[in-house]
């Protein structure tokens, strides 16, 4: 049995964390791709034990069984394969499987049955990749390019697909650039196409990340630093409400990255500039601030709600903060429980004993 072949598993009482980062530019020493972070009950400290060398990770999906896909913004987009393996001794990384797409800079993917499709925000447009059994890459099926542009003729210039979420036999796509979320569908062969008209935010909204919950439908506005809350019923669409999120830092910036719902329907999203954790809940058909706290660390991309813990990216200050959940709904300020350096990280996915994830905004 070949490596590639191997099961991907660890021991079901270890916690693992697998954090995904930022490899450009090359002369910044440290920056490998893909980190395995494993917890130690007897400490309860959180150690690096293993690495992989993997280009411009920007986001991992979670398969199960210690597989992952890492999505690879670069130019070309690439998919490849990580699982977090074990032969009884310490848990290793392995990427291979890497496939190169028509896109480029992708940054976001999301699984529907046999098929992943990945946005790429560079080329404004969506792929669907066929996986094995194994959840390999194997080739890219379609690819479909949006078309459009927005107010901000910096950000909006053209479509910039930045997130998939596939919600049952409909594919989300958020458009940066248009200020849409594209409605689609994926037929059992793979192919791509348009299943009901966009959905239509405010203009220089910036769409990037979307959850649904029930009937009702979230969307992050990165350009606009709102919260959209509408109402979803087959092909119609009711805006519902606009809620603004955390005031802009220092220096001026205030732009929304993740966005999670979380067991008790608390929705959570990270924003860089203030550098804080927002969470809102909603009321009816409105949206309403619960809570606020700092990350610890600068520029957070990824927000994972596991439990009682809330794992932050914090890509400029090179580390991941863990914060106590009841903390921050209290108000309490800080809320740091553990802190680990990493490189530029982008996104991190909780496997093993204990890891409850909360509803990704990957769908």
């Amino acid at each position: 049995m070949t490596s590639s072949e191997r099961a991907a598993i660890v021991r079901p009482d270890t916690r693992v964390a697998v954090v995904g980062g930022y490899t450009e530019p090359e002369a910044d020493p440290g920056r490998v791709g893909v980190e395995l972070w494993t917890h130690d009950a007897r400490d309860r400290a959180w150690r690096r034990v293993a690495e992989t060398v993997a280009s411009q990770p920007s986001w991992l999906v979670d398969l199960g069984d210690g597989r992952l896909l890492a999505v690879g913004e670069g130019d070309p987009s690439t998919l490849g394969l990580v699982r977090v393996a074990s032969d009884g001794g310490a848990p290793s990384l392995e990427l291979d499987d890497v496939l190169a797409l028509s896109g480029v800079a992708a940054c976001h993917a999301a699984v529907a049955g046999r098929f992943a499709v990945v946005a790429h925000y560079g080329s404004g447009s969506v792929s669907s990749v066929r996986l094995d059994p194994a959840g390999r890459p194997t080739e890219e099926v379609d690819h479909l390019a949006f078309s459009g542009s927005g107010p901000d003729a910096e950000r909006q210039e053209a479509p910039h697909a930045h997130q998939v979420v596939v919600d049952g036999e409909e594919v989300l796509v958020a458009d940066l650039g248009s200020d849409r979320v594209h409605r689609l569908g994926l037929d059992g062969d793979g192919r791509l196409r348009t299943r009901h008209d966009p959905i239509e935010l405010p203009a220089g909204f910036g769409p990037r990340h979307v959850v649904r919950t029930g009937e009702l439908l979230v969307v992050a506005g990165e350009l606009s630093n709102e919260l959209w809350l509408g109402r979803v019923a087959g092909p119609d669409v009711e805006p519902l409400d606009v809620a603004p999120l955390d005031p802009p830092g220092a220096d001026g910036a205030a732009y929304p990255s993740a966005l999670r719902v979380d067991a008790d329907g608390l929705l959570w999203t990270g924003v860089r500039g203030p550098d804080t954790v927002a969470v809102h809940r909603i009321a009816g058909d409105r949206l309403v601030a619960v809570a606020s706290a700092p990350t610890g660390g600068r520029w957070p991309r990824d927000v994972v709600v596991d439990g009682e813990e809330v794992w932050v990216t914090n890509q400029l200050s090179q580390d991941v903060t863990v914060l106590d959940r009841a903390a921050v709904l209290a108000g309490a300020g800080a809320a740091v429980r553990t802190r680990l350096a990493s490189a530029a990280p982008t996104a991190v996915v909780l496997v093993g004993r204990g890891a409850r994830p909360s509803t990704s905004s990957a769908g």
